[in-house]
């Protein structure tokens, strides 16, 4: 379980998770379940009660940490009890864990209560969330709706088949099941109830959310686990209990193919303009411009998305928090540019163009360079009172400069995004910023739109 676990985090399929420091929960829940599972295993085969005491704690641990990590970890519990009646665990421990579970649970629905509400609850119906659950589990194959459907409802009656095959059936029949096994299912149930829980939750955000490269990450998991079930199932049939070169070699094989296909089902560039684009509609979210044109680079629904921003800047949680992961000017670097004397003019820059989203905001792109040509480290938008209307760091290609004025390969210029207000005094200032022992300097710009 270890090996996929990590198997599965190597998948560029899940770059919002690789990328943005806040999304780390998802592999926090995920090794605290496979970490759980694994004490379950051993706890269960445990015969010395020095043993079954050392595993019971790890365990309790282990579920504890899976539990709080992320709002999907409250399922954990519940996977876990599932494995204890699978293997027929002592009614004792299971009566006793099932307690501790319970009570986990109560604390974390306690925390987690009164969630807000975003986007239109009119779209939880029955259908929307069942092709939301499929779409989940075929998102690291396909982009597209229809096909991760598809994809998703093939590996959901794989799962299905298996366990009514090689653990229901069995159980029923008061027959042993392997307890490997069971530990497995157990983990795919708890990352299907994972899936089930954000249809529930994410459905009225609309069904495409479920393409959302940070659901790959549970999802890669969830279809490697079933993979290793059928795996055990086949060592099994021939009577080979622990794995084999050629055993290990078919799994490497299997989890290499895995990463492969869902990394490669987007190019290079792809991935490098995912970068650009989700950092570039943070800086615009930070700002407070909320345009659509930048915030479907985060979300497909750009509506369903604003009280949830809006929640979380009032919140100072995620790009809003103190520690963020977004880089952001410095407050001395902002008291200089607020402060910086009106004939202290770049000589070398250009707007290309200003243009008025929607009211209050705005968006100027142009470009910036020093005597070297190299980009600066920040563009800062202030009114004539001082106030930071917009900041952001240059992130736009410009082949283009690089040639008229023989700037740095890769030289870049800036879009930067400008909130302003009823009592936002004009003319706007776009200020360069440096970073290092030269000053900062005003770009000649255009006013801005009414």
């Amino acid at each position: 379980m270890s090996s996929v676990l990590i198997a599965s985090s190597l998948s560029m399929v899940q770059w919002q998770n690789l990328l943005w420091g806040f999304q780390t929960e998802f592999y926090l829940v995920l090794i605290g379940a496979v970490f759980s599972l694994i004490c379950a295993l051993r706890l269960s085969e445990s015969t010395k009660w020095q043993g079954q005491a050392r595993w019971f704690g790890a365990l309790v641990s282990a579920t504890a940490f899976s539990v709080f990590s992320m709002a999907s970890g409250f399922a954990l519990p519940i996977s876990i009890v599932i494995f204890f009646i699978l293997v027929r665990y002592s009614r004792r421990g299971l009566l006793l864990f099932s307690l501790i579970g319970v009570l986990l649970i109560a604390v974390d629905l306690m925390l987690t209560r009164d969630p807000p509400v975003v986007g239109d609850a009119a779209l939880r119906t029955p259908l929307n969330m069942a092709v939301y659950f499929f779409s989940m589990m075929g998102g690291p194959f396909s982009s597209n709706l229809n096909s991760s459907v598809t994809a998703g409802a093939v590996a959901f009656f794989i799962l299905v088949a298996a366990f009514t095959r090689y653990a229901a059936v069995p159980w029923l029949k008061g027959k042993p099941v392997d307890k490997v096994s069971a530990a497995l299912f157990a983990l795919c149930s708890f990352l299907c109830a994972s899936a089930a829980a954000a249809s529930y939750g994410r459905t009225p955000m609309g069904v495409e959310s479920a393409l959302s490269s940070r659901y790959s990450t549970p999802m890669l998991l969830l279809i490697m686990t079933i993979s290793l079930v059928l795996i055990r199932q086949a060592m099994l049939k021939c009577q080979k209990y622990e794995l084999q070169p050629t055993k290990f070699t078919l799994l490497l094989f299997l989890m290499v193919t895995c990463v492969g296909l869902t990394t490669f089902r987007n190019n290079a560039a792809a991935y490098s303009g995912f970068v650009k684009w989700s950092t570039r509609a943070a800086y615009f979210v930070a700002s407070g411009v909320d345009h659509e044109s930048q915030l479907k680079s985060l979300f497909p629904n750009a509506a369903a998305i604003r009280p949830a921003l809006e929640m979380l800047r009032n919140q100072k949680l995620n790009i809003f928090a103190t520690w963020g992961g977004l880089p952001m000017p410095s407050a001395n670097q902002v008291l200089e540019g607020a402060n910086i004397p009106s004939d202290q003019v770049c000589s070398r820059s250009a707007v290309d163009s200003i243009t008025q989203l929607s009211l209050h905001q705005w968006q100027a792109s142009g470009w910036a360079a020093d005597e070297e040509g190299r980009s600066p480290a920040w563009i800062l938008a202030f009114d004539q009172n001082g106030r930071l209307l917009g900041f952001t760091k240059p992130l736009e290609d410009r082949p283009d400069v690089t040639k008229a004025i023989g700037a740095e390969e890769g030289f870049q210029g800036f879009l930067i995004p400008v909130s302003g207000s009823d009592s936002m005094k004009k003319p706007v200032a776009l200020v360069v910023i440096y970073g290092d022992e030269k000053p900062p300097c005003r770009i000649r710009a255009p006013s801005f739109p009414e």
